[in-house]
């Protein structure tokens, strides 16, 4: 059974609307996307975000730990998806998955894909040095978490006790990781592709340019102070760039 699913936050749009599908971080969930969607809409784009299992509305269901199978899964729902001009944003593990999804989508010519935002994430076919979660207590994992000073639950003793509940998935979306393996591209894309990264995200960010390898035309790379959540901080000015692009690109 699929359990995966978009959600547009019940915001009613016409027919004549672009669509932005949204991918979370490791740990994050669709509703960090809400108030995009009630921006965006001024625009007449509809975001559509992924909802994922193991946490909000799905906190119960068992989340995935194998890339392979959450990346069939995705592609099996998105062909369901109208068929009319849409983008992806893709934040770190949504980026990797995002790009796959753009991969499948092309060879089976199912989507009309007309941007590509990804952010925090290093091309995938230099990817590696990804930290390794299960070998870290639970303690640890919340120390690293937290000390990234964009990490919104820094604000509250309650919200980092809900990161503390949040564990088992975000150990398991690090599994994703592990299992990720690059697939040779048949030939490289011709998509127009802006890419977000943080001035201080070593890890995520540091082979950043090297997604030039995989597109024809010029990638565009934009930074922002901040460390691997940075669009927390710079969130405002990333959605009008994304509204901007996709209203020139359509």
């Amino acid at each position: 059974m699929n359990q995966l699913s978009w959600t547009n936050f019940n915001i009613k749009h016409g027919s004549d609307n672009s669509i932005l599908y949204c991918l979370p971080y490791a740990g994050g969930g669709a509703n960090m996307f809400r108030s995009w969607a009630l921006r965006a809409k001024e625009d007449n784009i509809e975001i559509k975000a992924l909802s994922m299992p193991g946490r909000e509305s799905k906190f119960k269901v068992p989340p995935y730990v194998e890339y392979k199978k959450i990346l069939h899964d995705l592609f099996e729902l998105m062909k369901q998806e109208p068929q009319k001009p849409c983008s992806f944003f893709g934040y770190s593990l949504g980026a990797l998955l995002a790009f796959d999804l753009t991969i499948m989508s092309k060879k089976n010519a199912t989507t009309q894909i007309r941007n590509l935002f990804f952010a925090g994430m290093s091309a995938p076919h230099v990817l590696h040095g990804q930290k390794k979660y299960d070998e870290l207590t639970d303690d640890q994992l919340i120390t690293d978490l937290l000390s990234d000073p964009d990490n919104l639950t820094r604000q509250s003793p309650d919200l980092i006790q809900l990161q503390r509940l949040l564990l088992p998935t975000l150990r398991a979306d690090h599994k994703l990781y592990e299992t990720y393996q690059f697939d040779h591209i048949p030939e490289k894309f011709n998509y127009p592709i802006y890419l977000f990264a943080g001035k201080s995200d070593f890890e995520h960010d540091k082979n950043i340019s090297a997604w030039q390898d995989l597109f024809e035309n010029q990638i565009e790379i934009l930074w922002y102070e901040g460390e691997h959540m940075f669009l927390h901080r710079h969130q405002d000015a990333i959605l009008q760039f994304i509204i901007n692009k996709i209203k020139q690109n359509n």
